[in-house]
């Protein structure tokens, strides 16, 4: 029987929204976008880091975190549009 992992908390929440934002902008890059600064690279890399030290905090596995990465890119592809404020803020991470 395996127990349920906890909430992340609010770092943790805030850390993996940069990953997806940082994604969703990656995406939008490859396809012509230049209205923010290249994120390839450097966006893969805090995704390694947040990733690692999530899984590290919570207890929970890689694929769970990568799930809930998955989920927060999907919830940002739903919203249509990434306000400038989110992006600003995990570009400056």
């Amino acid at each position: 029987m395996s127990l349920a992992a906890a909430p992340l908390d609010a770092a943790q929440q805030r850390d993996i929204g940069c990953v997806a934002t940082l994604a969703v902008v990656a995406y939008e890059q490859q396809r012509g976008e230049t209205r923010w600064p290249p994120v390839g690279e450097d966006g893969a890399r805090l995704a390694q880091i947040v990733g690692e030290r999530v899984m590290k905090q919570s207890g929970r596995t890689r694929e769970q975190v990568r799930d809930a990465i998955v989920a927060a890119v999907a919830e940002r592809q739903k919203a249509k549009a990434l306000p400038d404020a989110d992006v600003e803020a995990c570009l400056a991470l």
